[in-house]
């Protein structure tokens, strides 16, 4: 976690404006900045932030770090990474979990997909844009 002071669009998307985009609720899931596990988890809801390390057994122990999507072909499925605050383990795998209201890309009608500008998907190759 850095000490530098924190922007706006890294407070998540419950720090967006009830109008945001799709494409601006997306990235905003992608880039908020991680917190302490004792704090509330700027990500959208469905993680496991804060809970028990499995290696250490602290708690509050692991650290939601990062959000990203977790499917070439589901556009609601995301991936999370963890770090536990005390000991410093990283779990082994990825945990997905399911965001039905906050989708990464819009499906095309040929059957593909676009990826939202800026966020960043781990089999699609980065694009940045203005949103």
């Amino acid at each position: 976690m850095s000490s530098t002071p924190v922007t706006t669009e890294e407070l998540g998307v419950s720090a967006l404006p009830a109008d945001a985009t799709p494409a601006q609720r997306a990235r905003a899931e992608a880039f908020w900045r991680p917190v302490a596990a004792d704090q509330p988890c700027r990500c959208s809801g469905g993680c496991d932030h804060g809970t028990a390390c499995e290696h250490c057994g602290a708690a509050p122990g692991l650290i939601h770090t990062d959000r990203y999507p977790g499917s070439l072909i589901e556009v609601t499925a995301w991936a999370d990474d963890y770090q536990c605050g005390q000991c410093g383990d990283v779990p082994a795998c990825e945990v997905g979990v399911e965001l039905p209201g906050l989708p990464w890309g819009a499906h095309d009608g040929d059957g593909s997909y676009t990826v939202y500008a800026d966020v960043r998907h781990p089999n699609v190759p980065q694009q940045a844009h203005e949103l």
